[in-house]
């Protein structure tokens, strides 16, 4: 095939027959040559014309901040951006200047400007929601692919910095960010004494509160610590206008009962419940005299303990005598061994019922448990698995179900926290032996930067409780 150019200058005019034979391009790529790649200076040339009147055809403002902008850079990044300048259906396309109203993202639609013409972007805690407000509402999908990825790899911060509530809050209403909204209940519910101290608690919305608070399986220190928290909510300057009607919502799901005597009579004496006696009346009374009844007189009088109020949660504190630590110190410089001990834990969260006690057999291997094996001759021998394994056994009969919930704690960012959680139902009047292999990999915790040791220790929080009240 046969190509012909043109090229003048001035008054000169050369023509140039150019043959070329029909080549693929895998054939081109063979011939002699080289490639030259000045993308990143192309990216560069793009990078200068942010904000840059330099051919600008659009100016956008937000807020009390302007900016130039060109509609090319836009439509490519943004489908909503590219209808919005280009139809005829949408008043924008017709105007050289446009203000847009983002009152959440206001602080960083610089940021989200720029990464239009850079690809290039620094999001933080406090920037993630707003650029992925925007992200969402744009449908810039790179943008909000990211903004994902960041959150759910920076869920561990110290509380100040920790705005995980604020994400879960936001995924939540977005029905498109169901793995995010997953990943940050999860870590909520295993670290609640983190979130609690965070800075989004005091402005979370009633109905995070509540789906919080409805929650059987938050790991916390206490109800008591749980219940303080809710507290400072309730009288935060934005929700005590409406105090009352928040009470009625919230205090159902407050576990009263779960409180120790003395606990109850310091949250008695405030003034919030001095004021708003009438509806905290009940359920501390209900609390009062699951104290003073005995497990065995509460059956007689089929006192009813199905309800939310009268289930454990997974508290750590002492007290509450549900959970034990196991750490290892030296993991690393420690042979394949079987951790073992006798534990106690409480039969009810009644005070009254303190004296009795389930009494139970704990085997744990950290570093892998050996099993039998014969050899090709027939000779047995203990052969080492990688399987962590942990084993509880009741000393004494059991015809009960447990919630047995294995916490395992990580650090990240110079700080504790609850990395992994194994929970599970377990009836020993089925199967009187529990038995969990792989509780993690060996190589999570024999890796050089594991974050599941700290100064060569591993600890492990088992917490165990009764699903239901005893038969």
């Amino acid at each position: 095939m046969a190509y012909h150019t043109r090229a003048c200058c001035g008054d000169f005019a050369i023509i140039a027959d150019i043959f070329m034979t029909e080549m693929d391009q895998d054939s081109i790529n063979k011939l002699p040559g080289q490639w030259f790649d000045d993308s990143s200076k192309l990216q560069q040339s793009f990078a200068k014309l942010y904000n840059s009147p330099e051919i600008s055809d659009l100016i956008i403002h937000v807020g009390k901040k302007s900016y130039y902008a060109h509609r090319l850079f836009l439509a490519l990044a943004s489908d909503v951006f590219k209808v919005m300048l280009t139809s005829s259906k949408w008043k924008d396309s017709r105007q050289e200047e446009i203000r847009l109203e983002e009152p959440y993202s206001e602080s960083v639609f610089g940021e989200f400007l720029q990464y239009m013409y850079t690809g290039h972007i620094y999001i933080t805690t406090s920037s993630a929601i707003p650029l992925l407000m925007l992200a969402d509402k744009y449908n810039v999908l790179n943008l909000k692919e990211a903004c994902q990825s960041f959150m759910m790899k920076s869920f561990v911060n110290p509380a100040r910095q920790n705005h995980v509530l604020s994400w879960y809050q936001y995924s939540r209403r977005c029905a498109q960010h169901t793995k995010l909204e997953s990943f940050c209940f999860t870590f909520i519910q295993n670290n609640m004494d983190i979130i609690i101290d965070s800075p989004d608690w005091a402005i979370l919305e009633k109905e995070t509160l509540l789906s919080i608070l409805k929650s059987s399986d938050l790991i916390i220190t206490s109800e008591f610590r749980l219940y303080n928290a809710v507290e400072q909510w309730l009288l935060n300057p934005s929700n005590v206008k409406n105090i009352r009607q928040n009470l009625r919502e919230i205090l159902p799901h407050v576990r009263f009962p779960m409180m120790l005597p003395e606990q109850l009579i310091t949250i008695e004496n405030r003034k919030v419940v001095v004021d708003n006696w009438f509806l905290y009346m009940e359920h501390l009374m209900k609390a009062y005299r699951f104290h003073a009844v005995s497990q065995t007189a509460r059956q007689k009088v089929e006192f009813k303990e199905d309800g939310e109020e009268y289930t454990h949660r997974n508290y750590t504190d002492s007290e509450h005598g549900v959970c034990t630590t196991i750490n290892i110190e030296n993991y690393s410089k420690r042979k394949p061994f079987e951790y073992s001990c006798h534990i106690e834990t409480a039969k009810t969260g009644s005070s009254v019922d303190r004296d009795g006690k389930h009494r139970w057999d704990l085997q744990f291997w950290p570093k892998g448990q050996q099993k039998p094996a014969l050899t090709e001759f027939g000779n047995a021998y203990l052969l080492q698995t990688d399987n962590v394994t942990l084993a509880l056994d009741p000393l004494g009969r059991l015809e009960e179900a447990f919630k047995i919930v294995i916490a395992i704690q990580g650090r990240q960012n110079d700080m504790n926290y609850i990395k992994k959680v194994h929970q599970y139902t377990h009836d020993f009047g089925v199967k009187m032996m529990f038995r969990i292999r792989d509780l993690f990999c060996m190589h999570e915790l024999t890796a050089g930067d594991s974050q599941y040791l700290h100064n060569d220790a591993l600890t492990v929080k088992l917490i165990i409780r009764p699903c239901k009240p005893s038969r």
